[in-house]
């Protein structure tokens, strides 16, 4: 995930999508899986209006790119390569639409297996940047189909099962998502997609000292991780530990020398006073 991404779900679009559109599900280990109340469509109403969550804003610059990019498109011994670009440089400011349309020519143009996983994992990042169900289902389902054909050539492949995992949670079968991620965390439970994916999902539906335990570890593994140590200071104030809470939301200001970033953590240090 490029610095840009990590800032805009730091900012609000990854919170809009995995704590508020999400099923709840409950993602206890040791217990039975069980879906939990939803937020209200009021709460969800309100949710969507955070800053981030819609398309952000083309610049001179871009749209230049962009045109070049369109240009060289042409050429069909271009065609992967900039299919490519522009995948890359719409998911950037959350042209969704456009994400797709490039991840399916991506696909379409080269057929090997890398080629697919490329643009189901672009599917997958516009996945995680829609601000409604229906868009993320539809999404979700183009990156089962994708990511799917790369699990069936490697059933190894752990970061494309988690992908899938994470597209299930938002369809009707969300206990399919919480099954696929636990099997990976048997496989291998130092698997830092994964732990995170259980981290987010246990702070969606309120299991927080649980989204301790995961971001925990997954920053014993990959210390600068900064949505995690983001989350883990929410997940403390939300346990009512402001010290701990304090301390993680300062890190990841200083880990991630951003303004927004700042402004994202400051909001929250604020309520901690």
């Amino acid at each position: 995930m490029s610095k840009q991404q990590i800032v805009l779900t730091i900012l609000g679009v990854g919170l809009i999508v995995v704590l508020f559109s999400l099923p709840k599900v409950v993602v206890d280990n040791d217990g039975d899986m069980a879906e939990v109340p939803s937020a209200t469509q009021e709460e969800n109403a309100g949710a969507e209006e955070i800053p981030g969550a819609h398309e952000v804003e083309l610049s001179d610059s871009d749209q230049q790119k962009i045109q070049y990019f369109k240009e060289q498109l042409k050429n069909p011994n271009n065609s992967a390569i900039f299919a490519d670009s522009l995948a890359n440089t719409f998911l950037l400011v959350q042209q969704l639409d456009s994400v797709a349309k490039y991840a399916d020519i991506l696909a379409e143009v080269d057929p090997s297996i890398e080629a697919k996983e490329k643009a189901g994992n672009y599917y997958y990042e516009a996945f995680g940047f829609a601000a409604d169900d229906a868009r993320a289902r539809k999404l979700g389902t183009k990156v089962q189909e994708l990511l799917g054909e790369v699990l069936k050539a490697d059933p190894d492949n752990l970061s494309a099962k988690s992908k899938i995992a994470m597209t299930y949670i938002s369809s009707p079968n969300p206990m399919q998502g919480i099954l696929m991620l636990r099997e990976i965390l048997e496989k291998d439970p130092d698997n830092k997609e994964a732990l995170y994916n259980m981290g987010i999902l246990s702070m969606q539906s309120a299991q927080y000292d649980k989204a301790v335990e995961r971001l925990e570890k997954l920053l014993t593994i990959d210390p600068e991780n900064i949505q995690a140590m983001f989350y883990l200071g929410v997940s403390y104030k939300e346990l009512g530990d402001k010290q701990k809470a304090k301390a993680w939301l300062i890190k990841a200001k200083e880990t991630e020398n951003d303004p927004a970033v700042s402004a994202a953590v400051d909001s929250y240090l604020q309520e901690l006073n």
